[in-house]
């Protein structure tokens, strides 16, 4: 009975762990889903770029619902001699291809693809 009131009382001490996901990758200043928003940021979700990167610049952003949506996308963006890179909800990769515009700097002629 006491060991079972101990345990009580220092579980009720311990300090509750809360998890929170990671900020999206991609945010853009327009606010609302982004789609062809300027003005937008790839970020790594983690926070944590190596030191010879920054975040990223990019013109617009775009989230397709289908196959098509993307097939679109990929036409717009080569038919304006966009640069495009596709990008999952948790942005985790190797940084020196992490930008659109190459070496760790964006590009005013950019497209994001993003799958979040």
């Amino acid at each position: 009975m006491i060991a079972a009131f101990l345990l009580l009382v220092l579980c009720s001490l311990a300090p509750a762990a809360l998890s929170v996901p990671p900020r999206p990758p991609v945010r853009c200043g327009g606010g609302g889903d982004g789609d062809g928003d300027a003005g937008c940021v790839l970020s790594n979700a983690y926070g944590a770029w190596s030191s010879d990167r920054a975040d990223c610049p990019v013109a617009a952003v775009t989230y397709p619902a289908s196959e098509r949506d993307v097939v679109a996308a990929v036409a717009r963006a080569s038919a304006g001699g966009m640069r495009v890179k596709a990008v999952s909800g948790f942005a985790h990769t190797i940084p020196k291809l992490a930008c659109p515009g190459g070496n760790g700097n964006g590009s005013a002629a950019s497209l994001l693809i993003s799958t979040a």
